[in-house]
Formats: C-alpha cells, sequence, structure tokens
C-alpha cells in the first residue's frame, strides 16, 4: 500500500464510514470523554455524538491531511496480519474473535466479514474497522488519564484528537495529529495498540447490530 497519498477517494471513505458510524458511536459503545484542559478550572465539557455530516468531514480530513491518511492505512495493513494471525495465544483477551459474539447469527456474519478483511487488505471497509478502534483506544486512554488526574501534555494531545475526531473538526484534527503522529515513538505506540485489539474491535462491531449495512453483502470497493 503506498503511503505517498490517500490510496482510497473521498467519495469511498465518506461511503465506508458513513455505514461505520452507526457502530462507532453506537449508544452501548460511545462514551462521551471529558475534555482534559492545560491550566484550566471549572468543569470540562465533554463530547458528544456527531452531526449526520460526521462522515463526510472525516472524509475531506483524510484525503487533505497525508500524516492522517498515512497513519490510518498502516494501521489497517498492521490490523491486517493481526486480524490473520487470530490466535488466542497472543491476543490480549485471549480469545479468538467469535467468543465475543453470543448469538449464531453474529458468529455467521462475524466469520464472513473476518475472511473479507482478510482477502481484501485494500478493501475501504477497513478505514471504518480502524476508526472503530482508534476512537475506542483514545477513550480508554482519556478515561484512564482523567481517572489518575493526569494533565500531561500527552494525556491534553490525546483528549484533543478524540474530541476533533468525534467532532469532525479538521483544523483541530489537523493540528493534532501533525504534532503527535510525526513522532515515531506516538505513532507506532497507538498503532501497535490498535493492531493488537483489532479482533476485539471487529468482534465489538457485530456484536453490537450484526444486521448493520456495514456488514453487507456487496462486493468490495475497487480502488481508483
Amino acid at each position: 500500500m503506498s503511503l505517498k497519498s490517500p490510496v482510497f477517494t473521498e467519495v469511498q471513505v465518506e461511503a465506508a464510514l458513513a455505514q461505520a458510524a452507526g457502530l462507532i458511536f453506537h449508544p452501548q459503545l460511545f462514551r462521551p470523554m471529558p475534555k482534559i484542559t492545560l491550566g484550566e478550572v471549572g468543569a470540562p465539557s465533554q463530547t458528544e455524538p456527531p452531526g449526520d455530516d460526521w462522515s463526510g468531514k472525516i472524509a475531506s480530513s483524510f484525503v487533505r491531511l497525508p500524516v492522517l491518511a498515512e497513519f490510518i492505512q498502516r494501521c489497517a495493513a498492521d490490523a491486517h496480519k493481526a486480524l490473520s494471525n487470530d490466535d488466542p495465544r497472543v491476543n490480549p483477551a485471549g480469545m479468538k474473535a467469535d467468543e465475543m459474539c453470543s448469538s449464531s447469527h453474529a458468529q455467521t456474519v462475524l466469520a464472513r466479514v473476518r475472511d473479507e478483511l482478510i482477502k481484501n487488505p485494500y478493501d475501504v471497509k477497513w478505514i471504518g474497522v480502524v476508526v472503530f478502534a482508534l476512537i475506542r483506544t483514545l477513550e480508554e486512554t482519556v478515561d484512564s488519564a482523567n481517572t489518575s488526574g493526569d494533565k500531561s501534555d500527552m494525556s491534553f494531545a490525546v483528549s484533543m484528537m478524540n474530541s476533533s475526531l468525534v467532532a469532525g473538526d479538521a483544523w483541530e484534527l489537523g493540528f493534532v495529529t501533525k504534532r503527535t503522529f510525526t513522532v515515531p515513538q506516538i505513532e507506532s505506540s497507538l498503532r501497535k495498540h490498535i493492531s493488537e485489539r483489532i479482533v476485539i474491535a471487529l468482534s465489538s462491531m457485530v456484536a453490537v447490530d450484526p444486521g448493520a449495512e456495514f456488514f453487507n453483502e456487496q462486493a468490495p470497493v475497487s480502488l481508483h
């Protein structure tokens, strides 16, 4: 996968994220997170579920922010390897993907989608899966920082990334990604965290709504 420019078109990314949005922001999964501030007092504001134009805003940012597109594409490549090697011995949760889905229907959907993603590493649906996993990771990090009272520059940056990604704020997203994803240690650590939990992420997506449009049986979108 070339990282010199986005592999997918804005239309393709928007379509994939529009389908994934219902899972990313599903009320059983999405957690409003406090926006960590530096040197300010008072109750912080919280992230809120985005509007209907969220997928378009993120798709626009994807094609206009090479650092964001490259990060997501690297995450997808790492996640593809992890999903292909779905082994409970290396899975931090100690379980295979289908063990997270209780119904037989969900397990069937998960098996099909997993096979499709493994066979098609350039399927645009990978964008939706990675963004789902990224937001869950950011939520966990912000929650941990808030619980511990950590108000470091790093926790502030992660919180800012989470809020800008949820809101689809292109300016803020560009500002924070250029200052975090360009730091090798941060980029590689976040990418590793996401790839290690991609089995859990995909299973969670299916478990919460196995009938979602995102899991339909249409052929993968071809690249331009």
